[in-house]
């Protein structure tokens, strides 16, 4: 990534792979938006669809408004066609968006007037809210406690409160380039956990950051990278878990990693232990429950990952599992009432 830049421009790097259907309601966001001036980067990793084509479009029909650019790569992952377009990119503010989510036509405007008025601000970000398969938008990601401090955010991106989800997931942020350049690429080896990674290495390396209380982006639910993950296969798993390892050396590094985010992770494991086990991985899951006793202090999640493995040890696989997915029906039901 080179540090020159053209002042003012936004660069919107969208990674796509085999999205063509999505994809044109992405671009066409983008389009919307009413700041400029705005290069739009497409970074096709793969596709065997007609991406070419709906880029190609497009392009066609923004020509005099928007700076298009397509670029064609082997099929490496999203954190590495998102650093193909850091590289081919000029702006001094960066834009990351997934290729079937959605901006706010105001969202850029409203971030980029903040670094421009306040200098030393190099990450702003605002609320998002999520999209289903029917494309209907769900309540945003806007808890009315939520606080703006650094170690509050990063207890939220560790899981603080499962039923809410990250408060960064990089499409809801407007990033100064000199930010992304003291960050470094994203980690390529990630197909899983990438986002998290890269967005609490921004929060220990931004010099000010701003919350904009207004839903700016959406997300669709149930994204192709994840639905590998969520169906409980193993190699999900295991990429997932071994980015909450670097997440722990990121913490380690930074002097952050207290008793509380330790439990945090530990609960995590917790999860995935069981994700592994229902998905025929035992050995995995035992690995997980281990690694997490080893992570986590003596608390209630401690307690937790040492029930799970004693319940697994005492019953087995087969019985354990049949155990969990029975208590986990037994809490929908009391939920329901």
């Amino acid at each position: 990534m080179q540090q020159s830049h053209a002042p003012r421009l936004v660069s919107v790097i969208v990674p796509t792979y085999n999205r063509a259907p999505l994809l044109a309601q992405t671009l066409e966001s983008v389009r919307l938006e009413t700041y400029r001036p705005i290069e739009l980067i497409v970074v096709d990793d793969g596709s065997t669809d007609d991406t070419p084509d709906v880029v190609r479009r497009f392009k066609e029909s923004a020509e005099g408004d928007l700076e298009v650019k397509y670029i064609a790569q082997t099929n490496q992952g999203a954190a590495a066609a998102r650093n193909r377009g850091l590289e081919e990119c000029i702006g001094e503010f960066i834009q990351f968006l997934d290729s079937d989510d959605l901006l706010h036509p105001e969202k850029i405007s409203a971030q980029a007037a903040v670094m421009q008025e306040e200098p030393e601000v190099d990450y702003v970000f605002s609320a998002y809210g999520l999209i289903d398969v029917n494309g209907m938008k769900s309540q945003p990601w806007q808890p009315s406690d939520f606080p703006v401090r650094l170690e509050a955010i990063i207890d939220f991106m560790l899981g603080k409160r499962r039923r809410l989800r990250w408060p960064l997931c990089s499409i809801n942020g407007l990033y100064r380039r000199s930010l992304c350049l003291r960050v470094g690429p994203w980690d390529a080896q990630q197909r899983y956990m990438e986002d998290p990674l890269y967005n609490v290495t921004v929060l220990l390396r931004c010099k000010q950051l701003r919350y904009v209380p207004f839903v700016h982006a959406w997300v669709r639910r149930g994204g192709q990278e994840h639905a590998a993950a969520s169906a409980g296969q193993i190699g999900p798993i295991t990429d997932i878990c071994r980015g909450w390892r670097k997440m722990c050396g990121v913490l380690e590094t930074a002097h952050l990693f207290n008793r509380r985010r330790r439990s945090l992770i530990g609960t995590a494991y917790c999860g995935h232990a069981r994700d592994a086990f229902i998905a025929g991985g035992t050995e995995l899951g035992m690995e997980l429950l281990d690694e997490g006793l080893r992570i986590v202090p003596i608390s209630p999640a401690w307690a937790k990952l040492r029930a799970t493995r004693v319940l697994y040890r005492l019953l087995g696989t087969r019985g354990a599992n049949a155990l969990f997915r029975a208590a986990r029906g037994l809490v929908r039901q009391t939920r329901s009432i």
